[in-house]
């Protein structure tokens, strides 16, 4: 039996697709767009690809019967620097109908090992004087070239 019932406004630990995400507060949410929930089911992929493709390679937390859908711990996600994870959640209503698959949401990790941070620092051009004097702040930037093409970035600050 089908419903209308469905998970919207995905989030992990309150924040809809974290950059930087704590691992030790791996929680999901979500709100039910019509009906009452009376169970869900969580799968988590390292890949949106295997995620389309029913690959849930990281987590499935199986049928779960119950009507949480507040900072829902996710179990046994490998604490790895920069990793990214992608999720989504389907619904059972009161009537044991099952709903559609939320949309995909996700969440990464950002550096957290000490040795996981590389690069250089970057300082005002007058050194920390600017901190007791009436001048602005001033603004902190580098510019670099690229050799080759980017297929994405991200920077840590």
């Amino acid at each position: 039996m089908n419903s209308e019932i469905r998970a919207v406004h995905l989030t992990c630990a309150g924040v809809e697709n974290p950059i930087g995400a704590d691992p030790s507060n791996i929680t999901l949410s979500w709100r039910v767009s019509a009906g009452r929930q009376t169970a869900y089911r969580i799968v988590i992929s390292s890949l949106e690809a295997k995620l389309d493709n029913e690959d849930y390679d990281i987590w499935d937390s199986g049928f779960t019967e119950d009507e949480s859908c507040i900072f829902v711990p996710a179990e046994n996600i490998s604490a790895v620097s920069g990793a990214r994870f992608f999720w989504k959640v389907a619904l059972w209503d009161e009537n044991r109908g099952r709903g559609l698959w939320s949309e995909t949401a996700f969440f990464e990790f950002g550096l957290l090992e000490r040795g996981d941070w590389h690069g250089k620092w970057i300082a005002s051009p007058s050194g920390w004087s600017d901190a007791v004097s009436s001048v602005p702040a001033p603004l902190f930037r580098r510019e670099f070239n690229i050799s080759e093409p980017v297929e994405s970035a991200r920077a840590y600050v």
